[in-house]
């Protein structure tokens, strides 16, 4: 399937052959990253369904509504995000077995660190978002889970649960 180049020096790149490329390409960005543009695009469908008949809703469930749809734009920006991360380590693995392997290895570590990269936006994301999500990290991040009184902790604001 694949060939390891024996001459190794700062690193050992693995090089795929066109099939083992091309199929790697299909399964493990094209394929997953279509499904998640088809649930998106459905998701999308059906909020802005319900973004039209909000108008015509008590106010409590108008504040469902929307947050409904911040969650379904957050779920469309963690997915462009991730598509736009990983789409470059990808589309390298698939083309440059067709191209005789002249992607410089460090290119191809950057591209493949530019995916990694996608790890470190979500919580950036949902920070952005979600002043619940800011004050979890938060906690984390200062130690004071380790309290004997996080237990009693509420992330949420009374607006939030509303």
């Amino acid at each position: 399937g694949y060939g390891i180049l024996v001459a190794c020096s700062s690193s050992c790149p693995v090089m795929f052959n066109k099939l083992w490329g091309t199929t790697l390409f299909m399964a493990g960005f094209f394929t997953p990253g279509s499904v998640m543009v088809g649930i998106y695009g459905k998701i999308f469908a059906v909020s802005r369904k319900h973004a039209r008949a909000i108008n015509n809703l008590p106010e409590n469930q108008n504040n469902q509504m929307r947050k409904d749809k911040k969650a379904a734009k957050t779920l469309g920006i963690v997915m462009g995000v991730f598509l736009l991360c990983w789409f470059p380590c990808f589309f390298t693995i698939l083309l440059d077995p067709f191209l005789d392997f002249s992607t410089p290895v460090v290119l191809f570590d950057a591209l493949t660190w530019f995916g990694y990269f996608n790890s470190t936006c979500n919580p950036l994301i949902y920070g952005f978002f979600y002043p619940w999500f800011r004050r979890a990290l938060k906690y984390i991040l200062l130690g004071k889970i380790f309290s004997s009184h996080f237990h009693n902790t509420n992330l949420f604001t009374q607006k939030e649960t509303e």
